[in-house]
Order: structure tokens, then sequence, then C-alpha cells
């Protein structure tokens, strides 16, 4: 995106995609999304408004935001930093006028398992939207459509969540839900991220979900094309396995985990880490529906 990534992060702007083969470096496809404003620094404001939003020109709305060159170059440093890892990394970064800086790196900790990993079934159905994948899987389910976080009640067990897009009050209802569709937002969006930790299906960014899907309407998602069709096509919940790597690092610093979902706790316990560093409460009371005072 341009701009900074704030906004790429919140699920505001829907970013490009960009696939590239990992074998010969060389770039596969591309998915240019439109962007209308950047946010970038105010530098006549102080602290209480340190960024705004500005205006994109037209002639910059939907053009590719890096050149190919830019593209490659970031691909060889993905792979470099791969390899010293010795496992795949989710990796930030940011250009200023002609130099690339790796902002962070961390393990990916969603990873189909290869005993998973099979053929797709081939879908014949109409299809209704078409996003970005977030999140791998297929799942078919009633819609039901959230405008706001104080909605979120109205979805139920076996349902799809549908919404312009998602933030931390969302939580409780995608738990229940059995996919998830937005019209806003990319890869790294809250939606996407928590639909991975998940496991369950998320197509972001189809730009008009909201306003071409009605509620109890029902629909399939797949998470692994970015595609949304019309009626039940899959059985339940074909979802994401999850591996970690097998290799215990040791590291002179102990290793703590955020942990924000309770039912996540025997998960994260097989994991090579040292503890819980910081337990998100606010998301346990917000499950069980009662205010503090009133428990």
């Amino acid at each position: 995106v341009y701009g900074l990534g704030e906004a790429l992060v919140s699920g505001e702007v829907i970013p490009d995609l960009y696939i590239i083969n990992k074998e010969d470096i060389k770039i596969t496809s591309k998915k240019i999304g439109k962007q209308d404003w950047q946010l970038i620094r105010n530098l006549a404001a102080g602290d209480n408004n340190p960024n705004i939003k500005v205006p994109l020109p037209p002639s910059m709305q939907t053009q590719q935001k890096l050149a190919d060159d830019d593209i490659i170059t970031l691909a060889k440093l993905g792979k470099y930093i791969e390899d010293l890892y010795h496992f795949p990394q989710d990796i930030e970064w940011a250009k200023e006028d002609k130099e690339i800086f790796i902002v962070q790196t961390r393990p990916v900790t969603t990873i189909k398992k290869e005993a998973a990993v099979g053929v797709a079934p081939e879908i014949t159905a109409p299809v209704l939207l078409a996003g970005a994948p977030a999140s791998p899987g297929i799942a078919s389910g009633p819609v039901k459509i959230v405008p706001e976080a104080s909605h979120i009640d109205k979805v139920r067990s076996g349902d799809i969540l549908v919404a312009e897009m998602t933030t931390p009050d969302f939580v409780p209802a995608m738990k229940r839900a059995v996919a998830i569709v937005t019209d806003r937002g990319g890869r790294t969006a809250h939606a996407a991220i928590v639909s991975r930790e998940l496991s369950i299906p998320c197509v972001v960014g189809t730009g008009q979900a909201t306003s071409i899907l009605i509620d109890g309407q029902v629909i399939t998602v797949d998470g692994s094309t970015g595609k949304v069709y019309e009626g039940k096509v899959a059985e339940g919940k074909t979802a994401l396995s999850t591996a970690v790597p097998k290799k215990k690092i040791k590291t002179r610093t102990r290793v703590y985990v955020n942990l924000a979902q309770p039912d996540l706790a025997d998960r994260v316990a097989t994991r090579d880490v040292d503890g819980v560093g910081l337990l998100r409460a606010e998301f346990i009371i917000a499950e069980i529906g009662d205010h503090p005072n009133y428990m």
C-alpha cells in the first residue's frame, strides 16, 4: 500500500497481492488493490494527531504500488530470511525513497501439514463474490451481516459472519462463525489474522459483500481461492491444519506468548514457549457477556 502500514494492518485499505514462485523467484501473478487515500505522518501536529489521511490522485489509485524489480528484491530477502531461521516467516517491511527496510520477522504458526495437502474439490456453483484469500478452507452456512460490533449477538454457531471489516470486539462472534467475509482489508487485516488462528476460512477485500449478500442466504466460502459461491456446496467445514517447528530452538531470553483466546491454551502449551506473558482478560469477560460488577 501507499503510506504508513497502519492502514493496512487495520484493514482499511486493500493491498496489492503479488505471487512469486520460490523456486526461480519469478512473478506468477498480480492483483492490484484500488487505494483512494494514504496515511502519512502529520509533521504539523503534535502527539495527539501524529498521522493524517491524504487523498491519492486518480492516476495513482489503481497503479501497481511496487516496481517489478522491488518485488523480486523482496522475494529474495524473504527467501534468505526463511533459510536463515529454517522456517517460513511473516515479514514486515517498508520502503522509503529507493531503499527497502526489513522491519520485523516472525515464524508463521499456521502451516498445512503434509498429510492435509490434497486436491481441492472442484466447485461449479455460481460465484457471487471474489476477494483476497486470507485463511484456507471451505465452509457453507447462512449469512449474518454484522454492521457494527453491537450486533455480534446475531451470529450463531454455524453462521457465516459478513462485515465491512472486523475489530477485536467482533472476536466472540468470529469464534462462533464457520467462515468470515469482509468488504475491506487484506491478508494482514484483523479478520484474516484471527481467522487463521481459529482455523476457519476467510475472504477479505470483496468490496461489496455487505451490499450483495443478504441475511439468511446460504453461501459457500472458499478461503483458499478467495471466492464466495451461491448455495451449500461444502459439507461442514474443511479447515486449516496447523503445525509448529519440530526442532526446538534454545534462547537465552525466555519466550512468552500473548494469549487472547483461552480455548487455545492447550494448543499454545504444546509449543516451545516458556509461558504466558500477557493474558487478554478483556476477551474472557467479553465472552462471558456480563460486566464484572455483576458477576
